[in-house]
């Protein structure tokens, strides 16, 4: 008995000395399974887990609040963080992240030149399997865990641990786990690849280092997002990694990766405080797309989101809060290329000129001096897809500046010699001042049309007077030797002339003569503001006719009532005999405008910050100051009489009356075509109300808008609006009237 009781003793002991080393689940997790499942893939790991992101100063809010999660859920794991702002990273991450790094230090001999070719957030993508490398390197037998900076975690990720102690090299999370709601939503997801590099988990295995090598390689040099036919920065690469790595496991995990283009299949709900995606825990959700300096959550969620977000709002309206709160770390901050490759102007590289050298430049290994050289070499070489017209050479950008915009295809044809020289005037007189182009870039067609001056000058000369013959050259013939020599002296004399013209043209066009380019620029000017006068005077024009013909055509419209009242007879005691004129237009038939027939909001309305959408309607936020509630929906009318209508109602009892004002602009919002003032009390249920107005003939805009108008604090809860054209036709069965 004494010694049953022992081992029972024991054995309690070492589960309680078991329970010891679990985690702290995240404040959101009440759920049962999760300590259990990390318990059994702590037993499986082998290492200390390293939870990894990269990030930006003007990230940096958002990467302490993932590093802030992180720890929570995983207070075992080492955070790391590479910062690609060496100055600014000890001050930012050092008190949330174990260890933060610089690009500099993984000992990347190509950086200077990814730095040059990539955007910011390229350069990122690119660096994220050579940052996984590098961990490996100096972290042998630990597993990696790589997030994007933009991530929150809410519990632990059991099943991503699990999966590496089974035997998983890889792990990887898909997009969707089913269809979506319409094909362009897949076509996006066909374009960008089936899984989010956002999120992946490997193991310390030979196969994953060797995948990761390989990745390492081909986002090289293809880590761009602008090719409509290329891969998507490093997320495409993915798709190959089930087909050339051994042991990848597919999470299919609806509790990962929650973002906008899955939220629909993953209803997500609060049970007992803790977050569920689809039934399951939530995992960590992805905030993809957001831009925190200039939008809130609920701007967010209406520009990304279907109707389905209103039941986990609260969640971004959090997140939203929580990066408020970082102080300075959350304040606006331009993002930009830490480190890129600068003129020697000192300028930064256009992008323009960043793409042309990620499209023909091949990979440089060394500093950034020697990238620009290689940029140079390439770049200015000459085109291969042009026709070869020796003296005036096309280069690779000139080529792919003039194949990128519509318009100079349009004006110069640079495979006719008229055509190109005039493309290249244009590229040294204006082209490359407005394109920023260093001035590096601009020589070969300063050069060309320098050659082609002097070709034109030399054509243009009169002819050299030519020797006269001398067909003896004795005594006899002394008075036609004199001759001779005296036409000798004038040729001579002539190309004296002609080379000393020829030498002040070239100056005059090579040299930096400053009298011709002040002058130059002040003709500019004086045509910039002729040009800006002409516009003004042709706006003041238009808008007088207008004007003009808007009160031509009312006057006859009033002529034509007076004359219609004047017909009627006249009853002395009474008054006028038989009905009054109907107080709207005559006209009887309603076409619709806008097409579909679902909810208005979804028909190219737009609601302002005071609103929000309630199922099918808009509601009026409580405490909203006065303004605009909902607008749009931006379309072009043609002449003729139309009628905006809406359903409206108040949603309390309290103020028993108000009112609201509809009215419809276009313009830009500075022409008002009509305007009218709606009462609204609570006792009655939904109201209709119509606001008829009439487009006149030169009033072909395209963004006439309605808008709805509200006090502060009035309950107004909007449940459709229609725009419809009244026509001569009899209304159709059942149609609105």
């Amino acid at each position: 008995m004494d010694e049953a009781w022992g081992a029972f003793a024991r054995l309690t002991q070492a589960l309680m000395d078991e329970g010891r080393t679990l985690p702290r689940p995240a404040a959101q997790s009440s759920l049962g399974d999760t300590r259990a499942k990390a318990r059994r893939a702590r037993r499986g790991n082998r290492g200390r887990a390293n939870f990894v992101t990269i990030a930006t100063p003007d990230r940096a809010a958002q990467s302490r609040i993932f590093a802030r999660s992180a720890r929570e859920c995983h207070p075992d794991a080492r955070l790391i963080v590479l910062a690609l702002d060496a100055d600014e990273s000890q001050r930012i991450f050092a008190d949330r992240y174990d260890l933060v790094i610089t690009a500099e230090q993984l000992c990347l001999s190509g950086l200077a030149d990814m730095r040059f070719r990539y955007s910011t957030a390229e350069l990122c993508f690119a660096l994220k399997p050579w940052l996984v490398r590098y961990l490996f390197e100096r972290l042998p037998g630990e597993p990696i865990y790589y997030f994007d900076s933009d991530i929150e975690l809410f519990t632990p990720l059991s099943e991503a641990e699990a999966a590496l102690a089974g035997g998983a090299n890889l792990v990887l999370t898909p997009h969707i786990l089913r269809p979506g709601h319409d094909q362009d939503r897949e076509r996006a997801l066909l374009r960008s690849g089936s899984f989010n590099a956002g999120f992946l988990a490997a193991a310390p295995s030979a196969p994953a280092r060797a995948f990761v090598a390989w990745w390492c390689d081909r986002v090289r040099t293809g880590c761009t997002n602008d090719h409509p036919e290329g891969p998507y920065g490093d997320q495409k690469w993915l798709e190959l990694a089930p087909s050339i790595c051994d042991g990848v496991t597919v999470l299919r995990h609806p509790g990962y990766n929650f973002a906008y283009w899955n939220a629909h299949e993953r209803p997500m709900s609060c049970l007992g405080g803790a977050w569920t995606a689809a039934g399951q825990p939530l995992r960590f959700v992805h905030y993809s797309q957001w831009n925190l300096r200039e939008q809130d959550s609920g701007q967010y969620l209406a520009q990304y989101f279907r109707r389905e977000y209103e039941p986990f709002a609260r969640v971004f309206a959090e997140y939203h809060k929580k990066v408020r709160q970082e102080g300075p770390f959350g304040a606006a901050c331009s993002p930009a290329i830490y480190g890129e490759v600068l003129a020697p102007c000192g300028k930064p590289v256009p992008d323009l000129l960043r793409r042309a050298y990620e499209r023909h430049g091949p990979a440089v290994n060394g500093d950034a001096s020697e990238v620009y050289a290689r940029a140079m070499a390439v770049l200015n070489a000459p085109s291969k897809d042009r026709v070869d017209l020796p003296d005036l050479p096309l280069t690779a950008l000139w080529d792919e500046i003039w194949q990128h915009h519509g318009d100079l295809r349009y004006r110069f044809d640079v495979d006719q010699a008229s055509g190109r020289l005039a493309y290249l005037r244009w590229l040294v007189e204006a082209g490359a001042a407005e394109l920023e182009i260093p001035a590096a870039f601009v020589t070969p067609a300063r050069s060309a049309l320098d050659r082609e001056r002097v070709r034109q000058l030399e054509a243009g000369d009169e002819a050299a007077v030519p020797p006269p013959a001398i067909a003896d050259l004795g005594l006899a013939a002394v008075p036609e030797s004199a001759d001779a020599i005296a036409g000798l002296i004038a040729a001579r004399d002539a190309d004296r002339e002609r080379i000393r013209r020829l030498d002040a043209d070239i100056a005059l066009l090579v040299g930096s003569n400053k009298a011709l380019r002040r002058e130059l620029h002040a003709l500019r000017v004086r045509r910039w503001r002729d040009e800006e006068t002409i516009q003004a005077l042709d706006e003041k024009l238009a808008q007088t006719r207008l004007s003009r013909a808007r009160a031509t055509r009312r006057s006859r419209r009033l002529a034509d009532e007076v004359a219609v009242l004047r017909s009627w007879p006249w009853n002395t005691a009474t008054g006028w005999l038989g009905l009054r004129p109907r107080s709207g237009p005559a006209k009887s038939g309603r076409r619709p405008v806008l097409p579909g027939d679902g909810p208005f909001f979804e028909r190219g309305f737009r609601l302002s910050d005071a609103a929000t959408i309630a199922d099918a309607t808009v509601k009026r936020v409580k405490g909203a100051p006065s303004g605009i509630l909902v607008f749009g929906p931006y379309v072009g009318l043609a002449a003729g009489t139309y009628a905006a209508t809406i359903e409206a109602r108040l949603y309390q009892r309290l103020p028993v009356v108000t009112s609201f004002k509809l009215e419809v602009v276009c313009d830009d919002a500075r022409q008002l075509i009509g305007r009218r003032n709606f009462h609204l009390n609570s006792i009655a249920r939904w109201q209709r109300f119509d606001l008829f107005f009439e487009v006149w003939d030169g009033e072909d805009y395209s963004d006439f808008e309605t808008r709805i108008w509200a006090r502060k604090g009035t309950p107004l809860e909007i449940r459709r609006i229609d725009l419809y054209r009244l026509t001569e036709e009899p209304p159709a069965a059942g149609a609105n009237a």
